[in-house]
């Protein structure tokens, strides 16, 4: 088992999200058909970045946030840097050969919390 979390303002590197530091962590660790068999748990639906990541290494991947949901809770205007319209990992992860297998959103309400949280501190931040 890996875990990790975002580290983009800790670290000042817009790459550091939790997906991409547990990859990296995980692909010293085992081999690359070693991580092919791997489910990889998040708790927000994957960016584009992280998203291609994913597909290169993985076979499986569950969420709780979706992107949709996540940008009904960033106002547009008060948002980090992201697209216009939501992101869904689904349609390139299930575009794959062989397909992998994506399941979420799960439990959405709750995985919202923490994203609630972090945007109450960067608001605050920003005044």
């Amino acid at each position: 088992m890996a875990e990790a979390q975002q580290t983009v303002e800790r670290s000042g590197d817009w790459l550091a999200h939790a997906e991409m530091n547990v990859l990296q962590g995980a692909s010293g660790r085992w081999t690359r058909e070693e991580l092919a068999g791997a489910t990889l748990y998040t708790s927000t639906e994957p960016c584009p970045m992280c998203t291609g990541a994913i597909g290169w290494s993985l076979n499986r991947l569950v969420y709780g946030l979706s992107q949709a949901a996540m940008y009904r809770l960033f106002p547009m205007e008060e948002a980090p840097p992201r697209f216009v319209e939501p992101w869904e990992c689904r349609r390139l992860l299930e575009r794959l050969h062989p397909p992998m297998e994506v399941v979420g959103p799960l439990l959405e309400e709750e995985a919202a919390r923490p994203h609630e949280a972090w945007l109450e501190r960067w608001l605050r931040g920003r005044a």
